[in-house]
């Protein structure tokens, strides 16, 4: 995990919670996203995060930090941050995003049951440099005991996090994406004319300048 980019959305979000999970060492959280830090000493103390963290002290005061002990990486914050969960689905990455008020927000469709999750692409800065590197990153939707559906990110057999997903499927947004879909098919079927057009143009004054040179070779004659 890329330590400066976790930093960067505490000082966004203005939380961070330092987790002392037994038998498996750090995670930190944003409250909206927990990631794996097992390589980071432990650390206790606001002083103490707040130098490994880097962040300036007029930065840090407007920073709630929490921290806990879970005795299970299975119960962390009530989320399974276990290899494997009984239950969880496998996903695949949507092509098409959504950005509902400016927030770009990614969607992973989970494969047994069809359902979306959709999540902040921020949230995954911190974990930029594993997804580019490994070849085994994938995405799983767990649940909690409550039923709330979260995502998983996977490098193998390690979870590097989970993150909680977006609520932006709202009446208004579904009413504004089906016109912005409508625009953009009237928008379509307008530059496709306009290529035809060209096109067609473009044929028919080869084809008279095709009949202007066999002229020319007549009169010759």
């Amino acid at each position: 995990m890329k330590l400066s980019k976790f930093a960067n959305l505490v000082k966004n979000g203005g939380r961070c919670a330092v987790l002392h999970v037994a038998g498996s060492g750090i995670w930190l959280s944003t409250g909206t996203a927990i990631y794996r830090a097992t390589e980071l000493p432990d650390m206790e103390g606001s002083e103490q995060v707040r130098t490994v963290l880097d962040m300036t002290a007029d930065a840090w005061r407007k920073v709630y930090l929490t921290e806990d002990w879970p005795e299970s990486v299975s119960n962390v914050l009530g989320l399974n941050l276990a290899p494997y969960a009984q239950g969880e689905q496998d996903t695949e990455k949507l092509k098409v995003a959504a950005a509902p008020n400016g927030l770009w927000c990614s969607a992973c469709r989970c494969k047994v049951d069809g359902e979306l999750i959709f999540y902040n692409e921020a949230y995954l800065a911190p974990l930029a440099e594993e997804i580019k590197k490994s070849e085994y990153i994938y995405y799983t939707a767990r649940q909690t005991e409550a039923g709330q559906r979260y995502l998983v990110v996977h490098d193998g057999m390690d979870v590097l996090a989970a993150i909680m997903p977006m609520n932006i499927l709202k009446e208004e947004y579904i009413n504004d994406l089906a016109e912005f879909q409508a625009l953009c098919m009237e928008q379509f079927y307008k530059d496709k004319e306009r290529r035809e057009a060209v096109i067609e143009e473009a044929e028919d004054d080869a084809e008279d300048a095709g009949q202007i040179g066999m002229e020319g070779v007549e009169d010759g004659e």
